[in-house]
């Protein structure tokens, strides 16, 4: 639900001490040069009946400054209530912004705007009262005074919309209020009635003898031009100059919320004099603005971002559940998006990124052709009659799985190696388990290096524009494959000091024989168009997915041909449930950004760093690593590059090491346990069916050590480059 703020008695005392404070924290960073995008891709809609000066320019300036932008909406553009009716107004403004803010002539107006817009109202000022002045004003005497219970304030002058919300705030906060006007020109009664630590008078000596504040007005506002020579005349009196200030505490302090007709209200020597604190007063308008449209942002029951969020995190848990079911668990999701409303069914194909789609589906497809003609199978085993001991073949066969991982799916890495690692170990009549988990954990560490080897990359690659070529080097820095390649040399070096009391024999295994070479063409052919294509324009857009298309359909028509390597085989091994799981993902992400809950996450997580950029990537890397130990890392990814790229935006962050980082620590970080990834629990499926089980205990004693030392190496390598 919607919060407005029409008046002053629309907060309560908390909440007018919470968005204090929250102008100080605004107010403070601006002059520290921090950037605030609190409000980015939110847009304001001013409407004025009535021209102003501060209200205009802090508004929009505030709007600007937070990272959003201001519509002006000028008194011929509209015609409020005249050319189209106040309720249209406020139901299509709903349609379109986030925020109203309206200056007009009656209460009335400002009433009908806020009962049927289905946004946030903010009374910019009206004939009854002028909330945004007095709270700018409020808050400019707690930073003279301090504590504003203890502040005595006398407003000298006409009982107008200003000093109805003076009264209003006494009421609120329970400050003492002296209104001293001429008779007949008294504030609302009502209001009065409300307020029992506000005295009128009709005197302004009176009111101004023990005054820490005196407070004025101009004595006709506008609308009231006719009336302004006979108002000169009967409040007269009631100037504020230096025979009034003198009655007051030496301490007392003068404001005016502007503008001021010198001379009449307010004498040149007084407004400028060294107790004036009316510019401090009017530079406060922009601060106390700016926090109150965050805090209706803020506070704004969005029920399409709990929707949208409850559904997301409702499919990350239960793919966690039945891992076998992700694609139609996703989807389902995206359904349910649909028909409550949160996601436009339109709106779908354009989330789902095509390009990056068609790289993935011919990558698995090439991928699966080449395993096919046993070429995999024959080097590695090729590797293993040419080690001398086990830790040395331990080792080999595990970067050798790495290095295949790149570009090879990680789950089918495992399936094609595992086979080998099982006849050696049977051989040496040894445990096949050190063999299994350097081959799991290692494919699971490389498959970040380029673009086609896990979905995390290719999400990324779709996120930030990043080309084949752009994970060898990227903005003329080594990208990720270098950050990764280090990490893999760290964990084998893990792994050699783990294994290396098995210094057994190695015995001679039987080298299968290559059923085709074609298939390994085809995937070099892939390398190559994507290197060459990076380098293209409209690669990111569709080229890279029309070459890799084309060769992908190029593999299953040589594969109809094949007497050895069937089509059907090659079609039915391929990881459709990721390729189906990762469109539903697009199109959920899609919704997180379309309600703005990545920009909600990304205001928690810098609120928590406080504007650190090295606590922001230190806390980023360690919670991918915590969190992709347990749950899928392809929804956790690709949530978190929506709440970091609007993270960087906000706080001005290199978003490229937030990435980076996030990314080095998500997909090594579900090396730790037996359930952090997909090719993990095959693993262990495989053991158990070959009679060898594992503890989760055990496999964390490998998969911890393993994962950290190479995320810290990882971590620290994109981190020197990329900061």
């Amino acid at each position: 639900m919607k919060r407005d703020f029409t008046s002053m008695f629309d907060l309560d005392k908390s909440e007018i001490y919470e968005i204090f404070e929250l102008a100080e924290q605004l107010k403070t960073a601006l002059k520290k040069g921090e950037k605030q995008k609190r409000l980015r891709g939110k847009t304001l809609a001013m409407i004025f009946e009535k021209p102003s000066l501060r209200t205009r320019v802090t508004f929009e300036t505030g709007m600007t400054q937070l990272g959003g932008h201001a519509v002006y909406l000028a008194p011929a553009d509209i015609q409020l209530g005249r050319r189209e009716s106040i309720p249209d107004v406020a139901r299509n403004l709903s349609r379109w912004i986030d925020l109203i803010m309206a200056r007009v002539f009656a209460h009335s107006t400002i009433k009908d705007l806020s009962k049927t817009s289905s946004i946030p109202v903010i009374n910019g000022l009206c004939d009854l009262e002028h909330p945004c002045q007095i709270m700018c004003d409020l808050f400019t005497i707690i930073e003279k005074k301090k504590d504003l219970s203890r502040v005595v304030i006398s407003y000298v002058g006409d009982g107008n919309n200003v000093c109805n919300s003076f009264i209003a705030a006494s009421a609120r906060l329970g400050f003492t209020l002296n209104i001293a006007t001429p008779e007949g020109y008294e504030p609302n009664p009502e209001y009065l009635r409300k307020a029992p630590a506000v005295r009128l008078v009709h005197d302004p000596r009176e009111a101004a003898a023990n005054a820490d504040i005196i407070y004025t007005d101009v004595w006709a506002s506008m609308g009231q031009e006719d009336e302004a020579a006979a108002r000169r005349e009967i409040f007269k009196p009631f100037q504020v100059n230096k025979n009034l200030v003198g009655d007051a505490p030496k301490d007392c302090l003068i404001m005016h919320c502007l503008p001021a007709h010198r001379g009449e209200e307010i004498t040149d020597d007084i407004l400028d004099g060294p107790r004036s604190i009316v510019f401090d007063q009017a530079e406060n308008r922009l601060h106390i603005q700016k926090a109150i449209m965050v805090w209706l942002i803020d506070t704004a029951v969005n029920y399409d971002q709990i929707i949208g969020a409850s559904i997301f995190l409702a499919v990350y848990a239960s793919v966690v559940i039945m891992l076998r079911h992700k694609a139609i668990i996703a989807w389902i999701g995206v359904a349910l998006m649909i028909i409550l409303g949160v996601m436009p069914i339109l709106k779908v194909p354009y989330y789902i990124n095509w390009n990056i789609l068609g790289i993935f589906w011919s990558s698995m497809v090439i991928a699966e052709v080449f395993m096919h003609s046993r070429v995999p199978a024959y080097l590695a085993e090729t590797i293993i009659d040419h080690s001398k001991s086990m830790v040395w073949s331990i080792i080999w066969l595990s970067a050798f799985s790495g290095i295949l991982s790149a570009f090879v799916a990680n789950v089918a890495t495992v399936l094609i190696i595992a086979p080998i690692a099982f006849e050696v170990s049977r051989k040496l009549k040894t445990s096949p388990v050190p063999f299994i988990l350097g081959i799991c954990l290692s494919s699971n560490l490389q498959g970040t290096a380029t673009l086609v080897g896990d979905p995390p990359s290719i999400i990324l690659a779709s996120a930030a524009r990043m080309t084949f070529n752009d994970f060898f080097f990227f903005q003329g820095k080594p990208s990720l494959f270098f950050a990764v390649e280090f990490s893999a040399v760290i964990s084998l070096i893990v792994l050699f000091i783990l294994y290396r009391r098995h210094q057994e024999k190695i015995k001679i295994i039987k080298v299968e024989k290559i059923t085709s070479l074609v298939p390994s063409f085809l995937l070099a052919l892939l390398i190559i168009g994507l290197a060459i294509g990076s380098s293209m324009r409209g690669f990111m857009d569709y080229l890279g997915g029309v070459i890799c298309t084309g060769l992908g359909l190029i593999a299953i028509i040589w594969s109809f041909f094949n007497r050895r390597i069937k089509a059907y085989h090659v079609l039915k091994d391929t990881d459709w449930e990721t390729f189906f799981f990762l469109a539903a993902v697009f199109v959920l992400i899609g919704t997180l950004t379309e309600t703005g809950v990545t920009v909600l996450m990304a205001e928690l997580i810098g609120g928590i760093t406080g504007g650190s950029l090295l606590i922001t990537y230190v806390l980023l890397v360690v919670f991918s690593v915590i969190m992709s130990a347990f749950v899928d890392n392809v929804p956790f990814f690709a949530a978190m590059v929506g709440v970091i790229t609007m993270l960087a935006q906000s706080c001005g962050y290199p978003v490229h090491v937030l990435l980076f980082g996030t990314i080095i620590g998500t997909t090594i970080g579900g090396n730790i346990t037996p359930i952090g990834a997909a090719a993990n629990i095959v693993a262990v499926g495989l053991l158990k069916k070959n009679g060898s089980n594992i503890t989760f205990l055990d496999f964390i004693r490998v998969g911890l050590p393993f994962s950290l030392a190479a995320v810290a190496c990882g971590a620290l390598f994109i981190w020197i480059f990329w900061s």
